[in-house]
């Protein structure tokens, strides 16, 4: 329970933070529209991010393709200097085909990878790495590699 006093406003404003307060910490009536947003303020309240990284996983690959995995492991090095590649698995099982929403013409298309590294201080993260090609003239361009922006936290025996 939360007690906060204002001194200026008076007792009034302070029994109605701690009223608030006692509210958020009864549970919910089954029709209350509210209850959603109230257990989604109580995990943040009991949120552990040591909890979070116990439970993580390198998802599975939804794909087997050698060609496409040579060819991430390939730019690894290049994106994640320093670190070392324990584990790949594709989360792309085929090309993702990017469209213009509004004349639907081809903008791009894509696949992705995600691998579990190690670093250099010896924690387990796992990392994302995407490979684009345009579409220009009608025909798709030469690709380009872009990191996936993903920095997830891993234990190293989850992997």
């Amino acid at each position: 329970m939360t007690l906060i006093r204002f001194a200026a406003l008076g007792a009034a404003c302070s029994l109605t933070l701690l009223i608030a307060d006692t509210a958020l910490a009864q549970p919910a009536p089954a029709n209350d529209p509210k209850a959603s947003a109230r257990e989604r303020v109580r995990a943040q309240r009991n949120y552990d991010p040591r909890a979070r990284i116990a439970t993580t996983r390198l998802p599975a690959p939804v794909t087997v393709n050698p060609e496409w995995e040579r060819m991430f492991r390939e730019q690894f090095a290049k994106f994640f200097p320093g670190d070392t590649l324990i584990k790949q698995s594709l989360y792309s099982r085929d090309w993702y085909v990017k469209r213009h929403p509004i004349t639907n013409e081809i903008e791009y298309r894509q696949i992705g990878t995600n691998f579990a590294v190690k670093g250099a201080d010896g924690s387990c993260r796992i990392v994302a790495l995407d490979y684009y090609e345009t579409w220009q003239s009608g025909g798709y361009q030469r690709g380009y590699f872009q990191d996936g922006f993903k920095q997830e936290p891993i234990l190293c025996e989850n992997i």
